[in-house]
């Protein structure tokens, strides 16, 4: 399971997953969205879509053609062009090709998912769970957690190593 560094204060972490369709339908809809920023938001929207290995925050995983991109820190307002790209995204591509997540850093209800792209090959979900520090202020795995990294093991992989 790749482990994504929670939002700080104010922030928040995002996860889009489209499928092959959903990818094409995304950079058609890029086009079409760009034509109106200038060259500042047009950059630094096409950076945090298409080039994250200029941003520490962004991350984009590919797997049987489906594209899976995280955000770890992305301040969600209506200022924030990725933001405001994403949200429009919804009225731009069929449900059944994406699965849009965010956790908010206000609350624990501070989530939203948008999408039906559930049988996604990255099986992408939004898992809050229970911290129980040890005497050593170690975090201590649950017996329910123990039986999911089993269920998931492909999952867990990455974070081991």
């Amino acid at each position: 399971m790749a482990t994504i560094e929670f939002s700080k204060e104010g922030c928040s972490t995002v996860a889009l997953c489209v499928s092959q369709y959903g990818e094409e339908q995304l950079k058609d809809y890029f086009g079409v969205f760009s034509l109106g920023l200038d060259a500042d938001h047009l950059n630094a929207l096409r950076s945090s879509l298409f080039q994250p290995e200029q941003d520490e925050d962004t991350e984009i995983h590919t797997k049987e053609g489906s594209v899976l991109r995280v955000w770890s820190r992305c301040k969600w307002t209506h200022f924030n062009i990725v933001a405001h790209f994403i949200r429009s995204l919804e009225a731009a591509i069929p449900h059944e090709d994406f699965l849009f997540c965010r956790i908010g850093s206000e609350n624990l209800q501070d989530t939203v998912q948008v999408g039906s792209f559930f049988d996604n090959p990255f099986r992408l979900w939004v898992q809050r769970r229970f911290v129980i520090l040890d005497d050593a202020g170690l975090v201590c795995t649950t017996m329910a957690e123990k039986r999911e990294q089993t269920n998931f093991q492909s999952f867990w992989v990455k974070e081991a190593a």
